[in-house]
């Protein structure tokens, strides 16, 4: 069976739920769909914050992620992003893929998806 958890908009599921893993959506700072997008580090502050409420919704959490794949707008918040996924994850860190893109939301300067195993 497949459980699909509910996210920010229609347009993203969230997290599906399957098999022991949990896939959110790709998750921007809710400041962004506001039009009060903030600057890097508070976006991925907030993504964060959002992540982790999507997997305690269904049924994980932050520690239990297998893989993180980021997308950056600008390639000058790439040392910013690896401090953020360096205190996030201090020890046992998630495979990860980062990757420069252009966002489908102007404004967005990060966008992130993760993998995580469901809390046994």
């Amino acid at each position: 069976m497949i459980d699909r958890v509910s996210g920010q908009t229609p347009a993203f599921a969230g997290a599906t739920a399957h098999a022991g893993l949990v896939f959110t959506a790709g998750v921007i700072a809710p400041s962004v769909l506001t039009g009060h997008g903030a600057g890097f580090g508070e976006q991925a502050r907030e993504v964060m914050a959002v992540l982790d409420d999507v997997l305690g919704r269904a049924g994980s959490r932050l520690d239990r992620a297998l893989r993180v794949e980021a997308f950056l707008a600008r390639e000058q918040d790439l040392a910013a992003w690896n401090e953020v996924f360096a205190r996030t994850w201090p020890s046992e860190a998630p495979a990860r893929s980062t990757v420069l893109a252009t966002l489908a939301v102007p404004g967005a300067l990060i966008e992130i998806q993760i993998v995580g195993a469901l809390t046994v």
